[in-house]
């Protein structure tokens, strides 16, 4: 994600053409293809206008100008704002535009003004009636903007032009100028090219021969490293030169026989030189030399100008007036060379291991990638003799052993133990087997989709499971499977088996398998299943072959791309951001929100033919091949929503309140400027929702020093987040005169009325307490029935899943001893069901509170706490004779958990001590210890909101809740109740009555 940016809505200094701190030249991907990534343009919406826009340039950091008869637009990223400058100025295309003093140089053919926002029209400063062209103009390190007229340089100033500096020797006209990062000025004139350092003499770039002269190579383009001289056009006799600071050299022919007229050019912020011809669209220049790119933005016009921001993006306008912007610096897409790596550049499998690292199966070997480079690689399975060709799948199971299956280099399978490679041939005849796909399912069976070698298909195949004893089923048409070529399997979302195979889906009901014939679903080959997060099925039918389906909600509908495009699906991914993506030699496509997006297409991407995916723990996803390796997409790689306009603050009616606004965009717009999300926060207190006006009112803000936090997410996330310092000031000397002059009964009005303001700030914060507390509430008690819900789902039924698989299995006539074995592991099963619930019956209501009473749950609870965080904790509990009702045991102890969960959190204690008592007058209970301590009245809302629980449970029972809290000196909570409750019903255990 892009660092937080603010851009205040004032004039700021052009941004020059590859200006500020970049990487290394030519690291990371090439540009063109970086330029090339349909993902990373984005167009942005003109100004309706009777006259096109012809130049733009750069504006502030992330900003562009652009003229159009006498008007001046300016697009800081946001939105466009109009300034009307002078009719006659802007007749013509603006060059440039230079930010000095408190207004704005502004450059055309002919003429030369300066402009002030605030005043209109702009003040002409030179305006050419002669064939003297001035040179193209440009700003050095100081902020000085300069020209070249005959052999002279010109600085421009806000009221005149004036002689800066002579030219070069013996030079007669000028014909370019331009300046780098040092100061250093550059000249293109009629003796060739020249550069001059601050306070020193000109001198002739060495081996240039007669580049230059006769107005050759007019433009000059600078970066912070190179400067490149360029012609007014390409052909076969005008390239250009470029100077690294040490050596002058001539750029590659463009191969352009025919003159191709330049329209503008810049250097980016990695070094690279984008040209815009009128022929070619862009070309680009680095390392590897010229580059011909045509965005499929552009769709096939000629590019009439760009420009270059300081925040490093390229914003192109066509022939036909659109703009465009692109992020270059961006490094979305990247392509790693698996033939460097040692194994083949076609990838059939990947798999994800528990270190985060990445195994890769290709045809002619396994390799395991570390994100950078490749760890390891086998070309055999160690000293089984086995060779690791045409891998056909991997699978990791929980414990990190590897699993692979081949599609002819080898039979069965092999399984990698973190040391040594193992051959398996089991069950017997899974030598003569292809092993399409391996998959490890939640109850700890590994299940194989088998296909068959030879003519025989139909006679071999199927699927295997190995069950967590090490047993195997196969099961085959005979057990109701459609076909017995098997490509995949799945467990659905409500736990039942699904299994894709060359006559469509089957799924596992009533002890065998039947085919899924619901209306809309696959009838013909499946070769890929995933289960989404949201436990929707998904089906791709093939490598090569059209047909997406998804099931939601016992429904099946076919997806479908823009435009009628078909789509295929060879393997499936979930993105912890955006969605579904699924590949196949189609390319790579994206499902989000009932929307299918198209990745990729021909050309677009190093590579469109791709199977197998996987994503990571960072969202990265990694993509492989066929013919052009690993690659690395980073499709949540977005910039962060902007604050674009600094909070502005309208006083009113002296310290009786506030009014704070503020601007915020998506530059991208990813996210529309009304579906941005605002909240607010006044000195560390809670999170508030804003308008969508972005504009907040605080009423009555105490008089002090106040910091005011403001933060936009945009729709994926990404925030930025600014703070506003104020200083509400006391009452000044003649306020103070006027109240003693009103006397008593002034007095004491302002008095009532500090009290009822103080007041009312109370019932406030005690009621943005209460909607806190009650939020968390009803948020732990969704979360809770999620867990639950999770724990049954996830865990129980897991259990009885297979426990009831294995009654049928029992149920079975055959051998008896399969069948005695079959009924022991269902008895297994059934007694780990019913700890499991016990256990879970135990979370959600302690049964020592039940059974034993408050002292012997207290004094589990101690212990077992003392034992998880070696925490020493003292305690005295005198219960003895004092009978306590079912609410007042229930509270304590529900009291007593979340104290001891605070201070496990927070406080940093080495020691605990704990008091319960009770006698027939109150209930004690105290809970002390030496941690850090802090101040209870400056305690955020969410940071208090379990401290308001406690509170609140014990004013319930008519009881009272004391805090005692210093820095560095512990922390002391009190709760004393009556022994007896009418409330004795609600979620509270029973009693304690030792």
């Amino acid at each position: 994600m892009c660092a937080l940016a603010l851009c205040l809505a004032a004039l700021t200094q052009e941004a020059r053409a590859g200006g500020g701190q970049h990487p290394e030249r030519g690291a990371g991907q090439p540009i063109d293809e970086r330029l090339d990534d349909p993902w990373r343009w984005r167009q942005i919406e003109i100004p309706p206008a009777e006259h096109p826009m012809l130049a733009i340039r750069p504006w502030g950091e992330s900003g562009v100008a652009g003229a159009q008869h006498g008007d001046l637009h300016v697009f800081d990223g946001y939105q466009w704002s109009r300034h009307h400058v002078w009719q006659a100025l802007l007749e013509q295309q603006l060059t440039a535009a230079f930010a000095v003093e408190d207004g704005l140089l502004l450059f055309t053919g002919m003429r030369i003004a300066f402009w002030r926002e605030a005043a209109a029209p702009a003040h002409i400063i030179d305006e050419r009636t002669d064939p003297r062209p001035r040179t193209p103009p440009c700003q050095d390190a100081e902020g000085r903007v300069l020209t070249g007229l005959d052999n002279q340089v010109y600085q421009v100033t806000s009221a005149r032009m004036e002689p800066f500096l002579d030219g070069p020797p013996g030079t007669t006209r000028i014909f370019g100028l331009g300046t780098d990062a040092d100061g250093t000025l550059y000249a293109s004139c009629d003796t060739g090219l020249w550069r001059r350092t601050v306070a020193a003499t000109w001198e002739r770039l060495p081996g240039q021969g007669t580049a230059g002269r006769d107005g050759r190579l007019p433009r000059v383009v600078t970066g912070d490293e190179h400067v490149y001289f360029l012609p007014s056009a390409f052909d076969a006799e005008h390239r250009g030169m470029g100077w690294d600071g040490q050596q002058l050299t001539s750029l590659p022919d463009v191969q352009r026989r025919v003159a191709d007229p330049i329209e503008d050019a810049a250097v980016t912020n990695d070094g690279t030189l984008i040209v815009a011809s009128r022929f070619a669209s862009l070309r680009v220049y680095d390392d590897r030399g010229w580059t011909h790119v045509a965005p499929s933005a552009v769709q096939g016009e000629y590019v009439r100008s760009l420009c270059v921001t300081e925040d490093g993006r390229l914003v192109i306008l066509s022939g036909s007036g659109r703009m465009f912007a692109c992020d270059i610096e961006s490094q979305r897409w990247r392509t790693h060379d698996t033939e460097e790596g040692g194994v083949s550049a076609s990838i059939n499998a990947l798999a994800l291991a528990p270190d985060g690292r990445l195994w890769v199966g290709t045809h002619d070997g396994i390799a395991l990638w570390n994100g950078s480079s490749f760890d390891q690689v086998w070309h055999e399975a160690g000293d089984t003799g086995v060779s690791l060709a045409s891998v056909t799948t991997l699978c990791v199971t929980p414990d990190g052993q590897l699993y692979a299956g081949s599609g002819s280099g080898f039979g069965g399978y092999v399984r990698f133990d973190g040391e040594r490679w193992h051959h398996h041939t089991e069950p017997e005849g899974v030598s003569d087997w292809c092993v399409h796909r391996i998959r490890a399912t939640a109850d700890g069976s590994l299940w194989f989709a088998l296909l068959s070698h030879g003519p025989t298909i139909d006679a071999a195949g199927g699927l295997a499971r190995r069950s967590p004893g090490g047993s195997w089923t196969r099961y085959t048409t005979a057990e109701g499977l459609p076909d017995n070529r098997c490509y995949d399997l799945a467990m659905s979302g409500d736990g039942e088996f699904v299994a894709a195979t060359g006559g469509g889906l089957a799924e596992w009901r009533d002890d065998r398998w039947a085919r899924i014939r619901t209306p809309g679903s696959p009838q013909r080959r499946v070769f890929a299943l995933h289960v989404s997060r949201d436990g929707d099925l998904w089906a791709g039918c093939g490598l090569n072959q059209s047909g997406v389906y998804v099931r939601s909600d016992d429904r099946w509908r076919r997806l479908r791309a823009a435009a009628g495009r078909p789509l295929g699906a060879a393997d499936f991914v979930d993105h912890p951001v955006s969605g579904v993506f699924f590949s196949s030699h189609m390319g790579l496509s994206w499902y989000e929100q009932g929307n299918v997006y198209e990745v990729t297409g021909p050309g677009e991407l190093p590579a469109c033919s791709f199977w197998p995916l996987a994503t990571d723990q960072q969202g990265t996803l990694w993509i492989g091949s066929h013919g052009r390796g690993l690659i690395r997409f980073a499709p949540d790689d977005k910039s962060a929503p902007q604050i674009i306009a600094s909070p502005e603050l309208d006083w009113h009616d002296g310290r009786a309140g506030v009014t704070v606004s503020w601007l915020a965009a998506d530059w991208w717009n990813e996210t529309a400027a009304d579906s941005l999300r605002s909240e607010w926060k006044l000195d560390n207190d809670v999170w508030e929702p804003a308008s969508p006006e972005r504009q907040i009112t605080l009423s009555h803000p105490k008089p002090g020093r106040h910091t005011l936090q403001l933060r936009v997410t945009d729709q994926a996330g990404n925030s930025d987040s600014i703070e506003k310092h104020f200083l509400v000031p006391l009452p000044g000397p003649e306020l103070i005169g006027f109240r003693l002059a009103l006397g008593l009964a002034g007095t004491l009005i302002v008095a009532m009325g500090l009290f009822l303001l103080v007041r009312n700030r109370q019932l406030r914060l005690a009621q943005r307490r209460l909607h806190v507390l009650n939020v968390r509430l009803l948020s732990s008690q969704e979360t809770e029935a999620r867990k639950i819900s999770r724990d049954l789902h996830d865990d129980l039924g897991q259990v009885l899943t297979a426990t009831a698989l294995e009654l049928q299995l029992a149920q079975r006539p055959g051998d008896e001893t399969r069948r005695a074995n079959a009924l022991d592991r269902a008895l297994e099963g059934a007694r780990d069901a019913l700890q499991r619930v016990r256990r879970l019956s135990s979370v959600l209501r302690p049964r020592v509170l039940d059974e034993l009473g408050l002292h012997e749950a207290v004094s589990t609870y101690l212990a077992d706490h003392e034992q998880r965080t070696g925490m020493a904790i003292v305690s005295s509990i005198a219960l003895e004779g004092v009978p306590l009702s079912p609410a007042v045991s229930g509270h304590l102890y529900r009291i007593l958990q979340e104290a001891l969960t605070n201070i496990t959190r927070h406080s940093e204690a080495g020691t605990v001590r704990v008091e319960l008592r009770a006698d027939e007058e109150q209930v004690l209970l105290q809970i002390e210890d030496d941690g850090v301590g802090f101040d209870p009245r400056r305690l955020p809302l969410e940071r208090g909101v379990g401290l308001a629980g406690m509170r609140e449970r014990a004013h319930l029972l008519g009881g009272s809740f004391t805090i005692t809290s210093r820095h560095g000196l512990g922390t002391r909570i009190k709760v004393t109740l009556p022994p007896g409750h009418p409330h004795a019903d609600g979620d509270t255990p029973s009693g304690d009555t030792k």
